[in-house]
């Protein structure tokens, strides 16, 4: 970012040195930001709490965020699913935790895959929260498979099993369910612990 200076303004100033011919002194604003930049990415790692930055170039590897100085933000830290497409991120604001800040080696190192990793796993725990064994709720199909079907409950992961899809004994769930689909399941059983929710769509049908 560009230093923004105006006259009027109070400025933070790092002093450069002295010039004895002109008697004037040699500051820097620029650097100034500069170290506060460190200062609060070297808090941010203390603390393990967020920085915000703009990607300003892709390199090999990943790209660099300017966070008032430079840091870099690899592939493999940027999301969820590995980013092969770097140019489309220059430009964004992101943020992450600092991971690596070795002043030493003048390198600061962020991960928004961390960040986005844990926000999940909060909203996770607070889904969980509105859920119970019992409770009949609305669902989505998201993939289909041999032993069963897996849902959305609204950031969590469920799991209808094939004997629990119908009352017909070997039912397949392709001939019940659709993906995309929106159901009403009832939650048989709730394992905070492992992550999982098992549904049934059979105590929801007449039992033949």
């Amino acid at each position: 970012n560009k230093p923004q200076v105006a006259v009027g303004n109070e400025i933070e100033v790092v002093v450069k040195g002295h010039d004895p011919v002109s008697g004037l002194i040699n500051l820097s604003h620029r650097e100034a930001l500069r170290r506060r930049a460190w200062q609060m990415a070297e808090e941010a790692f203390n603390n393990r709490t967020p920085l915000k930055g703009i990607v300003t170039r892709a390199v090999k590897g990943g790209v660099i965020l300017d966070i008032g100085t430079t840091a870099f933000l690899p592939a493999s830290q940027i999301d969820l699913r590995r980013v092969n497409d770097f140019e489309s991120w220059i430009g964004r604001e992101v943020e992450g935790y600092v991971i690596e800040f070795a002043p030493a080696k003048r390198r600061i190192i962020l991960s928004r895959r961390q960040l986005l990793e844990d926000r999940r796993a909060k909203e996770r725990t607070e889904r969980f929260g509105q859920l119970a064994v019992g409770q009949d709720i609305e669902v989505t199909v998201k993939r289909i498979v041999d032993f069963g079907a897996f849902v959305d409950l609204g950031g969590v992961d469920g799991l209808i099993p094939r004997s629990e899809i119908s009352w017909q004994r070997n039912a397949r769930p392709e001939d019940f369910l659709k993906v995309d689909e929106t159901i009403t399941v009832r939650i048989i059983e709730l394992n905070l612990e492992q992550n999982k929710v098992t549904l049934s769509r059979r105590q929801l049908t007449p039992n033949p």
